[in-house]
């Protein structure tokens, strides 16, 4: 027989107690942990050790058993669960709120508070001038739902955490993925590999001094227009006006969102008319293209590049963005987009910048970059063990965006009552 369920505020004294501000004076030193010090659910640092008398004033949250620990601003999910440590060696920030119940299993009232349903109660109730948050007055009036067996709600928790440790362990596999890609890059990008597949080194192979420093002897420095085919830039005044713009998919324009740190990002869509692109069929764009972003910012650094990988709509390129063909016995395009985006060799594009409030390059002087430019059977090799890393990466990211959406599906199902769990563990619908 199921346990039965309950629904109530977090002011229902009969479950829950929300601790207010204050310590018990404790000899020593503690952790104190601010708000910025806790990522989702991990700790990533301690903001700084403290007594109890020389502390910060917003060191006065103190954690204790049973007990669950949120961050209080708008938009943010921040969630501690008060284990040994938090309760005998850290202490909070006042930007935490803490949730104490002897009847609600924490592991289950951790889950509550990572759910949609209770952030968007908290974010609804948040208030302030400078940083929204939600008051101890405001968080009395979050509902939420659980059964009344703490063996039920142990048992939902553990399904949950059985994915949420899934999504843990794929997330370091892709730091970790990242990290060594990062370090390839620098190898491959600024020594190269030989004819037989190994990394150079200055040990084993001959390097020669260059206006860019130390490169391979097999390697050569060339400005890059002396490697292009065609390159053109996007049309400007009149030739792309906002009423040249349609609502039905028609020619594809390319802008500067839609390049990525060597991915095309196949978002914030624009169109003009069949017959508006034929007119600027000088911009056009054909699939596996170089599009390099002409302008910057602190967020996009100019000069990123990518291949253009829309295979099913015609495109041109807006004002913001070059469109570039190499020479096929001068630049595999794979492996030029690597080198652009690679800021030692991307750097040189700063002396070459025009622009006041924003790094801008023109065309000319984009073709006077100086690169260097290894033998095309490497560029081959080099571009080969990029993207052989990128789809490991890719696999990694398709396997994390399928837990989260099992995450958020059980989440529905089982913090709401939709579908209790032993139901749900008898059938064997949980993949473990």
């Amino acid at each position: 027989m199921l346990s039965k369920w309950i629904t109530t505020t977090l002011d229902d004294k009969n479950y829950f107690d929300i601790l207010g501000s204050g310590l018990v004076l404790f000899e020593g030193i503690k952790d104190y942990l601010s708000t910025s010090s806790v990522n989702g659910l991990r700790i990533e640092y301690v903001e700084q050790e403290i007594s109890y008398r020389r502390r910060p004033s917003r060191a006065n949250m103190q954690p204790i058993p049973n007990s669950v620990w949120f961050a209080k601003m708008k938009n943010t999910i921040k969630v501690l669960m008060a284990d040994t440590y938090l309760s005998e060696q850290a202490v909070l920030s006042t930007g935490f709120c803490g949730i104490h119940s002897e009847q609600v299993s924490s592991s289950y009232l951790k889950q509550i508070i990572l759910s949609k349903e209770f952030n968007d109660q908290k974010d609804q109730f948040a208030e302030g001038s400078t940083q929204e948050a939600v008051s101890t007055s405001k968080v009395k009036l979050i509902r939420l739902g659980f059964p009344q067996s703490q063996d039920e709600q142990t048992k939902i928790a553990e399904v949950l955490s059985t994915v949420d440790q899934g999504i843990e362990q794929t997330e370091a596999l892709i730091a970790k993925q990242q990290r060594i890609k990062t370090g390839m890059m620098q190898d491959l990008l600024t020594r190269g590999i030989d004819e037989h597949g190994n990394l150079r080194s200055e040990q084993t192979h001959k390097f020669k001094d260059s206006p860019l420093g130390r490169i391979p002897v097999e390697w050569e420095v060339n400005e890059f227009g002396q490697t292009v085919a065609s390159a053109v830039d996007g049309p400007f005044g009149s030739n792309l006006k906002s009423d040249h713009y349609v609502d039905e998919p028609g020619v594809r324009v390319i802008r500067l969102g839609n390049i990525g740190n060597g991915k095309f990002l196949d978002q914030d869509k624009a169109w003009i008319s069949s017959d508006h692109g034929r007119f600027l069929s000088r911009h056009a764009v054909k699939p596996l293209d170089i599009l390099i972003g002409s302008l910057g910012d602190e967020r996009h650094p100019f000069g990123r590049a990518c291949l253009y990988t829309d295979n099913i709509h015609e495109a041109v390129v807006k004002a913001d963005v070059f469109r570039i063909r190499c020479k096929s016995d001068k630049f595999v395009h794979s492996f030029a987009v690597h080198l652009f985006n690679f800021p030692r060799w991307r750097q040189g594009l700063f002396g070459l910048a025009q622009g006041v409030t924003r790094d801008r390059v023109n065309l000319t002087n984009m073709m006077l970059l100086q690169l260097p430019i290894p033998p095309i059977s490497e560029q081959k090799m080099i571009a080969r063990i990029i993207e052989s890393t990128d789809a490991s990466l890719n696999e990694l990211q398709r396997q994390l965006v399928k837990l989260r959406s099992l995450k958020t599906a059980l989440m529905q199902d089982l913090l709401t009552g939709k579908k209790r769990v032993t139901a749900l563990l008898n059938d064997m619908e949980i993949v473990t």
